[in-house]
């Protein structure tokens, strides 16, 4: 589907820049989301597992050496190019210009630069070890936020602060999209900048200075 996509994307413009659909990473605790049932509204919290040996035979068993350390993604990640690459004809580099990750760490605190590190770099490090050392791709953050339900205001200032401040200097984080402008109480998401009134919250000031580069 990747390949299939990326092609009729370069064929109607071939000046597009293609993204992958992000890769979600996030840490045991899991981050809590809301789904949709048979038209009900059910809040969940997903978690990852850390996996070693890939269950289909992945990136362990052709040599290549798939970081995960931590539940960042790359376990999918890896599989996906072994998989492309042995079932749908990829070359030496995976189609589409760059790849997305979701950030959802430490959601019931404070977060910090070396954590957050962590988890791009060993992304990083999973596609850099199949397009190699020297890829023009870059890592999309298309996701990344707290909830005021589970942390202060104060508190998701700061993390929002320190992961512009963090992905700032990381030169393979492309961009980096905070989860989201306003709260949604029907929904239970409060990771917004404003509340439902559109009143700011400390987030709003935070973002103005901090999302500017």
């Amino acid at each position: 589907m990747l390949k299939q996509t990326n092609a009729a994307i370069k064929a109607a413009n071939p000046q597009a820049t293609v993204i992958w659909g992000p890769i979600f990473g996030h840490d045991i605790g899991g981050a809590t989301v809301t789904v949709r049932e048979g038209g009900t509204l059910r809040r969940v919290t997903k978690r990852g597992e850390l996996v070693i040996r890939s269950r289909s035979g992945g990136p362990q068993a052709t040599g290549v050496p798939c970081p995960n350390t931590v539940p960042s993604g790359t376990d999918y990640l890896c599989e996906t190019y072994e998989m492309g690459k042995s079932k749908a004809g990829w070359g030496s580099s995976a189609p589409g210009d760059h790849l997305a990750q979701n950030l959802y760490i430490d959601q019931g605190g404070s977060t910090s630069e070396s954590k957050l590190r962590t988890y791009v770099q060993e992304f990083r490090t999973a596609y850099e070890q199949y397009e190699g050392r020297t890829t023009s791709k870059k890592t999309h953050i298309t996701e990344i936020g707290w909830t005021t339900e589970y942390v202060s205001p104060a508190f998701q200032a700061r993390n929002l602060e320190t992961t512009y401040r963090t992905f700032r200097n990381i030169s393979y984080v492309a961009r980096t999209y905070w989860f989201f402008v306003q709260d949604i109480p029907e929904a239970g998401l409060y990771y917004g900048l404003v509340n439902t009134s559109g009143r700011e919250k400390r987030a709003f000031g935070a973002y103005q200075r901090s999302a500017v580069y």
